[in-house]
């Protein structure tokens, strides 16, 4: 078994500066579970290709984006004030999306032959709790002792979390080329932006998930100006 102090040392040096950590995905709709089952699930966020699917790609120029939206058995658990935050908020992630997809590809506003259909679903979230975060963050040793219960827990105590669900289809044939599932939860970050507010792990996980998405499909389809985001 790792040394404690070595645990200690290597986890302050790995998470010090995140934002956003990944976690393991929990809270998968049924839906999730068949393409599972299908085998076009993706880890996290990485676009993967089957090797039934064999996607070309580079042969998409377009995307259609759906609106996000929240999926309706979490939509069921949230207070109006919860929910009306949350479609706030994704509201601003459907708009973080459409930005960094535009540079480098033509965004319509229907299913056209060439296109891609992208479809986001927020299956959970749940706010930090503001106070014991920020002196989580601030202490040292607090710092520390968080970071290895991250490590057996994962993740931080008092921190938010969101979880997304997304699908890739082709426009023109209805195929599915891809799904995932990704689950990302509050850093020990203590000079992000968004470090006093409740749903600030959640807004930074939209904006993390915005830009990776753009870098992976850059990776897929092997262009050369591909910019890896950071957590």
């Amino acid at each position: 078994m790792m040394p404690i102090a070595l645990l200690i040392i290597l986890l302050g040096l790995t998470t010090a500066c995140s934002s956003t950590l990944q976690a393991k995905p929990q809270h998968q709709t049924q839906r999730f579970e068949e393409h599972v089952k299908e085998g076009f699930v993706a880890e996290a966020v990485v676009p993967h290709v089957h090797p039934r699917t064999k996607v070309n790609w580079s042969a998409y120029d377009k995307v259609y984006l759906r609106p996000v939206v929240i999926s309706d058995g979490f939509s069921l658990e949230l207070s109006p004030d919860e929910k009306e935050k949350l479609s706030e908020l994704a509201s601003s992630f459907y708009d973080m999306l459409s930005q960094k997809l535009s540079q480098e590809y033509v965004l319509v506003e229907r299913a056209t032959p060439g296109s891609m259909v992208i479809a986001v679903a927020i299956t959970h979230a749940q706010r930090s709790w503001v106070a014991p975060a920020v002196l989580s963050k601030v202490s040292w040793q607090l710092q520390l002792l968080n970071r290895v219960l991250t490590y057996f827990r994962g993740k931080p105590a008092f921190a938010g979390e969101v979880t997304m669900e997304f699908t890739v289809h082709d426009a023109q044939t209805g195929a599915l080329l891809l799904a995932g599932t990704d689950r990302r939860v509050g850093g020990q970050n203590l000079f992000n932006k968004e470090v006093v507010n409740s749903w600030g792990d959640v807004q930074n996980s939209f904006e993390f998930w915005a830009e990776q998405s753009a870098y992976q499909l850059c990776v897929a389809r092997q262009g050369t100006n591909c910019v890896q985001p950071k957590a």
